[in-house]
Parts: C-alpha cells; structure tokens; sequence
C-alpha cells in the first residue's frame, strides 16, 4: 500500500481541477443548473439523475446554460434535463413523483 502525500483538501482539489482541464472534462461553473438530483433505484436497477436549472416568473435563460443544457443532453436516455419555471409547478411535481415528461 502506498504512503499518501502530505496534501490537504484544497490543494488537492485543486490538482484534480487541473488534471481534469487536461483531459478534456468541462468544469461546472455558475451557469451549471442549479439542482443535481439522484434518486437511486433498487440495487442493480438503475435509478434517476435529473439536472434542473431553475427561473424565476420572467426569468431568462442564459446562453451559457443553454450550452450545459445541450452537454447534459447528450450524455444519455438515463440523464433527464429541464428547465423549470413556477408556471411548470403541477408538471415538475408529476415528474419527481412518477418520472420523466411524457412526450
């Protein structure tokens, strides 16, 4: 077993971040949704991951979170992605009960 470096969290983090940069992942920043939500399913069975940026009545979507919007997208059929807006109560309470907008 290899000793650890003597690092703390911050620089270590830090390492990652770059390390990450490098290999071509995209960082979060203040246009990434503001909720992540994972919901596991039963052992071995999946589960939900729903990334939901969230507005205010008038509020406006940037072009950066547009962007994110797109990335997450593309990820996948098991990644679910909204954009919701206090008009959307009833239909975000139906998809956190009983799963994703039917088309």
């Amino acid at each position: 077993m290899r000793d650890e470096p003597p690092i703390n969290a911050q620089d270590f983090l830090r390492l990652v971040q770059r390390l990450s940069h490098q290999e071509g992942f995209i960082p979060t920043d203040a246009q990434f949704p503001g909720l992540t939500l994972i919901k596991p399913g039963p052992l071995g069975q999946g589960g939900r991951l729903i990334f939901a940026e969230v507005q205010g009545a008038g509020g406006r979507q940037s072009g950066s979170t547009m962007d994110w919007q797109l990335v997450l997208e593309g990820l996948g059929p098991l990644v679910e992605v909204y954009l919701w807006r206090p008009k959307n109560w009833e239909e975000i309470q139906e998809i956190l009960k009983n799963g994703r907008k039917r088309s």
